[in-house]
């Protein structure tokens, strides 16, 4: 696992294959100075490109800034919580000899993608988790979303609510329903990940997002987020059209181990599976076919 230093502070730990993607993105750039857990010396990003060791031979090291050349502590961040946990992860001045990690550090840094303090993992991205929790939610915060505004826009104009609410039955009114529900569920999801970093079906499902640094997105960072996800993951809910952003976002999941609207920006954790983990899908999936249950008898009503 490796950390980079963004002139401040190091941040990570990162898989060698998530640094590419963060790369790729640009947030990180060929003279990053990048630092191997166990080694903790320093060394510029582009050591790594070769795919080598560049820890098993000796080379200058560029030095940092008297502001950031001696880090006495990082602050491990609980991607469930959102909460800062100091853990007293020590990086030497990098121009020190190289060192072995205490055992905290060991703790706090693991050889695989989980985070510690809260078990959850970034890898590998489960789409099937995430789609279930995708489904879940587009159904029941779609529905909550569509009953907010319902009772919003009767409120404001009865009248008017009455004749818009009645295009919903005829002609393209079934598309409109779809859209309609997808975006109020973006909405409403959006603004729960954004506070709290999951929702009820990401929870059921194992599911939750955070900045890189583990911290909460934040409101608006959120809503865009779930915005982007309808857009470009669910193709605004268009028949057809959806199924082609779903085959596109799946594949690109699948081999960049991340999605368009999530590359460089946030990290997606999953709950590591277990007979409570799997406990919880099969209820997500009841849950799932008692709403669409009951929305084919309110439809036949």
């Amino acid at each position: 696992m490796y950390f980079y230093h963004d002139g401040d502070t190091p941040v990570g730990p990162f898989s060698r294959e998530r640094l590419a993607q963060l790369a790729e993105s640009g947030l990180i750039g060929t003279g990053t100075l990048v630092s191997n857990d166990a080694k903790r010396e320093w060394v510029p990003y582009h050591a790594l490109l070769d795919g080598g060791d560049p820890w098993t031979v000796s080379e200058a090291l560029p030095e940092l800034s008297p502001a950031t050349a001696s880090i006495e502590q990082v602050e491990v961040n609980d991607p469930a919580s959102g909460v800062s946990d100091n853990a007293q992860c020590r990086l030497p001045d990098p121009s020190s000899a190289t060192t072995e990690a205490p055992a905290a550090d060991q703790d706090a840094v693991s050889t695989g993608s989980v985070a510690p303090v809260a078990g959850w993992t970034s890898e590998p991205p489960a789409p099937w988790h995430r789609y279930g929790a995708r489904v879940f939610d587009t159904m029941f915060n779609g529905s909550i979303g569509f009953f907010l505004l319902s009772v919003a826009f009767y409120a404001i104009a009865p009248a008017t609510a009455d004749e818009v609410f009645e295009l919903f039955e005829a002609g393209i009114g079934p598309l409109v329903d779809v859209f309609v529900t997808g975006l109020m569920a973006s909405l409403v999801s959006g603004v729960l990940i954004g506070a709290t970093g999951a929702t009820l079906g990401k929870w059921i499902f194992g599911i939750k997002v955070t900045r890189l640094d583990g911290t909460r997105l934040g409101l608006s960072a959120g809503v865009v987020r779930d915005l982007e996800v309808f857009l470009k993951g669910l193709g605004l809910g268009m028949p057809l059209v959806s199924l082609v952003t779903v085959f596109l976002s799946y594949r690109r999941l699948v081999r960049r181990k991340a999605t368009s609207w999530d590359a460089g920006q946030y990290l997606v954790w999953r709950r590591p599976g277990g007979t409570s983990q799997t406990l919880l899908n099969i209820v997500g999936i009841l849950l799932i076919v008692l709403m669409i249950a009951a929305v084919s008898a309110i439809s036949a009503l």
